[in-house]
């Protein structure tokens, strides 16, 4: 966190620095955006200035400094063109990658872990680096590289969020050469495909508690149930939310209320963005981060940004499942903040 923290901190000050950043120059609408989620944030900070809040827990490392971050990150993208010219910059760090699931094995439960020591973080993170790979080089054999590649992580990983946000990946670039760059349509159809799949968890849950009859094999917790309270927790602050690091109490609180199994679990996310931002931020901040995601989405297909639009694809699957690291979260609003810029190279 405190690496990435710096990163932003360095590149906000070398494009202010270098005059390549102006206000003047920056969209309105993401400007009043990302100005109400910092309102909303510093809003439950003062009401809670604990550590927790300001830092995040031990666990993430994900609060109101980092969000603050990734905002100024959001700003910046606009000035920050990431796309590099030489296509094996990205084959290198993907194949490091690579090298480090071998090197570092799987856990307990034979899931590949890779260097961010878990499982579907590391499919999450070959989500995000496998498009510019994949679509940074016309060469046939860096494009198996990559295909090989990320099938094997998440294959090895086990985790089925990054499987679903790799074939909603490679859906949308088949459709938009099938469409012919029309990239509407080839968003529509991923997008609908991401809501339909997000009922797997809990028709999963429903064949389980139908099918199952050893008494010794029940569940302490799983998504449909974590989103269950997850909704409900919600509903104790619907308009501003109770703040960044209020939603592992919330769900623990709300669980104990329902009687649900995740009482025992600790359970620090709701396992899904939008249900995250619900619990902290209320409906305030739930219309705020829906709205730029449609925003970026209609940004990115009127500027015909197929490379950007297919991870932003992949990285809001991953995140409607589960937590994410920093590195998600960075790729995730910079694409938003990209897809507002005015000058597109």
């Amino acid at each position: 966190m405190l690496v990435a923290e710096l990163l932003i901190q360095a590149l906000a000050v070398y494009i202010i620095m270098s005059g390549k950043f102006a206000f003047k120059t920056v969209s309105r609408v993401l400007i009043g955006a990302l100005g109400l989620l910092f309102l909303l944030s510093l809003f439950h900070l003062i009401l809670n200035p604990t550590e927790a809040n300001l830092f995040g827990n031990i666990f993430r490392l994900q609060g109101t400094i980092l969000f603050w971050h990734l905002l100024v990150l959001t700003l910046i993208a606009q000035s920050l063109y990431f796309r590099l010219n030489s296509r094996y910059i990205y084959l290198c760090s993907f194949i490091a990658v690579l090298i480090g699931g071998l090197i570092y094995g799987s856990n307990a439960n034979g899931r590949w872990i890779g260097s961010l020591g878990e499982p579907n973080a590391f499919g999450a993170i070959i989500i995000l680096m496998f498009p510019f790979v994949f679509l940074g080089a016309r060469s046939i054999w860096i494009r198996t590289i990559a295909l090989i590649g990320a099938s094997g992580v998440i294959y090895f990983s086990q985790s089925r969020s990054a499987l679903i946000a790799f074939c909603l990946q490679l859906l949308f670039m088949i459709l938009v050469k099938i469409f012919q760059g029309r990239q509407l349509l080839a968003s529509i159809v991923c997008l609908f495909l991401l809501v339909c799949s997000l009922s797997l968890p809990i028709l999963e849950r429903e064949y389980f508690l139908r099918t199952n009859t050893d008494p010794f094999a029940f569940r302490f917790e799983d998504r449909a149930e974590i989103w269950k309270v997850a909704v409900n927790a919600g509903l104790n602050s619907p308009i501003y939310g109770t703040g960044l690091e209020s939603i592992q109490l919330q769900i623990k609180e709300t669980a104990q209320k329902m009687n649900a199994n995740v009482q025992y679990q600790t359970i620090d996310s709701a396992h899904n963005l939008l249900l995250d931002i619900w619990i902290w931020g209320g409906s305030i901040g739930l219309i705020l981060l829906i709205t730029l995601i449609i925003l970026t989405f209609k940004n990115l297909i009127t500027k015909k940004l197929t490379l950007e639009a297919t991870v932003f694809i992949g990285l809001l699957s991953v995140m409607s499942f589960n937590p994410t690291t920093v590195s998600v979260l960075a790729g995730f609003w910079w694409i938003i903040g990209r897809s507002f810029s005015k000058n597109i190279e």
